[in-house]
Parts: C-alpha cells; structure tokens; sequence
C-alpha cells in the first residue's frame, strides 16, 4: 500500500511539474495561458442552452438561485473555500454503488459553480460504462468524449458552453474497455492538454460507482481529491465506511454527501 501511495503522489507531482510537448515533438515550458488566449478558448466552444423543463424533470435545479438550490450552495461554497485552501482544481465525484445521485449532484454543482461569473468550470461524463449527464441536460452529441480522449476527436468540436463559463463533456455511447483508457497515457494528456488550453478554476469529473468497476481506481491518480455520495436507506453502512477509506488511502477525501433523504428536521434549512 505505501509504495501505491508513493506511486501515486510521484504521478501527481508528474502532472504538476511536467512540460508540456508541441506537435512537433518539441518540449516546452508549461506556461500559463493569457487572458485573451483563454477568453478565445472558451468563446469558440459550441454554445448550448439547456431547457429549464428538461433540467427540471431531472432535478437539475440549480440554474437559478431559488429555495431548491440551498443545499448545493452551501455544498458548492465549502468546496470552493477548500480547493482554494489547498490549491486544488480537479475532483472527483463518485459512489459506492449505482444509483445514489452521483450524476444529479455532479450537474447540479457545475450549474452552482457556474452561475458565479468568476469562476470556470469543466463538468466530464467519465462513468464510461453507463453516461448519464448529456440525458441530463438534454444534449445529444455526435460523438462521445472517450472519442477525445482516444485522440479521435478534438475537445473544441465535442464541448458544449453553457452560458459563458460552464463546459460539459458528455457521451453518446458506452465505452469500450474503459478502465485501460482512463489509465492510458494518451487520456492522462489529453486532460493535461484541456487543462493547460482552458484554464478552468474547476474540473468536475462524475466517475462510475466504486464497487462496480475498477474505472475509479484506475482514474484517482488523475484527480486532487474526491466526494462520496450515498443515498440514505439504501447505501449499506459498511459499503460507506469502506469507500470512504480506499479513497482516503490515496486522496483526500472533502467529504461524504448522504442523499435522498426523505426525512429532514424543520430546523434544517433557511426557506419557509
């Protein structure tokens, strides 16, 4: 386990510090973006509205600031304070097993994130097995972002905009082998590349359950740290306590979100 750890923080390190390669093969500094470079980045991303009545039907309620979206704001404001803290951008979303709102939370947050003008942020489908976020926000693309990934398409022609400040990465199809692809170090550089390109303050990364496959494993090097959701009455305690501690063994952990519950103290919460 120490040397996995130890490999681990070598690979992040690696990401951190590592320079970046030009077309032709030729090694570069990895400098930051300019202003003007970044603006131009984000303005050629296909522009997409999303329809309030389709977010709706699937519980993406946070477009607008209203009573619904309380919870995820206060979720959103201290993930903010934390990332800021520790000088973190890429986090990883996930769940013990399938059906716990991974995806629901996942979207609700980047549209949280997104209604500050400050902040950018990139939301990725990487549940590769079984994407849900393009249903999500009704948006069909042509092709899927694992096609990205393989270097079969470009992130500019497979992204949609979402207001001036929001891009999402979605799938079309399931993908095959997909836990050798987000391990693969042609993936690892593609993100690098979307990264280096976009200079976003957040990159969301809604991951596939952890006891179903071992796609998560196979990403967490990838990412600075990670959100376990649950879901209240359905997600077993010891299934809980052991994700919450895999994860911890290899990143921090901001915290444990318990979902779906039906039952909450009047006490609980600022709206009437």
């Amino acid at each position: 386990m120490e040397k996995l750890q130890a490999a681990i923080e070598h690979a992040k390190n690696k990401r951190a510090t590592q320079p970046t390669t030009g077309s032709a093969g030729v090694t570069k500094e990895a400098l930051p973006q300019s202003s003007e470079i970044t603006q131009n980045a984000w303005a050629a991303l296909q522009p997409f509205a999303p329809k309030g009545k389709i977010l709706r039907k699937n519980r993406i309620l946070t477009a607008e600031n209203n009573d619904d979206t309380t919870y995820y704001d206060m979720l959103r404001t201290r993930i903010l304070q934390r990332i800021r803290r520790e000088g973190w951008k890429r986090i990883m979303i996930t769940s013990p097993d399938s059906g716990c709102g991974k995806s629901t939370i996942s979207s609700n947050l980047a549209m949280s994130f997104a209604r500050n003008s400050e902040i950018r942020t990139i939301l990725i489908d990487l549940d590769l097995r079984r994407p849900s976020i393009g249903r999500f926000f009704g948006h069909q693309s042509l092709e899927s972002f694992h096609d990205v990934l393989r270097g079969q398409e470009t992130f500019e022609d497979h992204a949609v905009r979402v207001g001036q400040n929001l891009a999402i990465a979605t799938n079309r199809t399931a993908a095959r082998h997909s836990s050798e692809l987000l391990q693969s170090e042609g993936a690892i550089k593609m993100l690098d590349d979307i990264e280096q390109k976009y200079q976003p303050d957040i990159m969301l990364f809604d991951m596939p359950p952890m006891l179903g496959s071992d796609d998560t494993h196979a990403f967490m090097q990838q990412v600075d740290c990670a959100i376990l959701i649950t879901a209240a009455e359905d997600t077993a305690l010891e299934n809980i306590d052991s994700c919450e501690k895999d994860l911890a063994e290899h990143l921090p952990v901001l915290g444990v979100v318990l979902n779906k519950c039906r039952y909450m103290e009047q006490e609980i919460g600022y709206a009437y």
